[in-house]
């Protein structure tokens, strides 16, 4: 069968019924290995590396938004009705690091 005629039912999915638009030819793999498969046809072996530069840019997004949230603190106390501040200090609150549950409902 074309591999661009298949269509998986999200209803039915593999039962037997009548309705079941379900069509082609399919199978269930585990998640390890659809995840292995991907990654040998992306070339990407070893993910250690990126996996690791990532920990340490978070760390480092986490301890420079701890300071200067500290320092935001601090300039808003002494000068209270400076809108400027409240605004930049109102962004950093906003700001947060994407991880995978944001872009994967």
């Amino acid at each position: 069968m074309n591999r661009h005629r298949a269509r998986f039912s999200q209803e039915w999915g593999f039962m037997q019924t009548f309705s079941n638009e379900t069509a082609g030819e399919w199978q269930e793999y585990r998640y390890d290995d659809v995840v292995k498969a991907i990654e040998a046809d992306a070339g990407l072996l070893d993910l250690k590396f990126i996996q690791n530069e990532c920990r340490n840019t978070l760390d480092l997004f986490e301890e420079t938004h701890s300071e200067v949230n500290s320092l935001l603190s601090t300039a808003i106390e002494r000068c209270p009705t400076d809108k400027f501040i409240e605004d930049i200090s109102s962004k950093l609150h906003e700001m947060k690091v994407f991880d995978a549950g944001d872009f994967i409902a």
